[in-house]
């Protein structure tokens, strides 16, 4: 942790970890070498074990162990920090489409799901949990399901954005 948190790094970027369990000693260590939280944990569904840290020189970004949690926060997170490190606008990109299908939103959180999309649609597999990176494969972006109790159904508008 010492080496990596030296300064030489503008981001430090971890995988798996950082959820607070037994064996998540990432949270610990940063903290043992000054790195302050900014935000630990958020309210989306693949990806709530997210971690975001700072030290004098060096900004850490813990992302969740699971590859589809992994894949959705470095889009999120990820992504806005590198631009911003660019030198780029960090705002994301979103588009307006249409779902191809019912989708039931999960009430606690909101979702994140790879899709994939054509002529303004977006198409979402079934997936297992995330866990299940096979069902990533051929994706190319994220689609934003809005925390709701009630069905989203088919030609509903959604947020997207490409992984491109």
């Amino acid at each position: 942790v010492a080496e990596a948190l030296s300064g030489d790094a503008d981001l430090v970027v971890t995988v798996g970890g950082i959820s607070g369990g037994k064996r998540d000693f990432i949270p610990q260590a940063l903290a043992n070498h000054g790195v302050k939280t900014i935000v630990k944990g958020v309210q989306i569904q693949p990806g709530k074990p997210m971690y975001v840290g700072r030290n004098e020189e060096t900004l850490v970004m813990g992302l969740p162990g699971n590859p589809v949690s992994a894949l959705v926060c470095s889009t999120l997170f990820g992504l806005p920090i590198v631009r911003t490190l660019q030198g780029m606008n960090a705002q994301l990109p979103w588009q307006t489409m249409a779902l191809s299908r019912d989708i039931q939103p999960n009430p606690h959180r909101t979702m994140f799901r790879p899709c994939t999309h054509e002529d303004g649609v977006v198409s979402v597999p079934q997936w297992q949990g995330s866990g299940d990176l096979s069902h990533t494969a051929n994706t190319i972006g994220l689609v934003k399901i809005p925390q709701s109790e009630a069905m989203l159904l088919a030609e509903s508008k959604v947020e997207y954005i490409s992984f491109e």
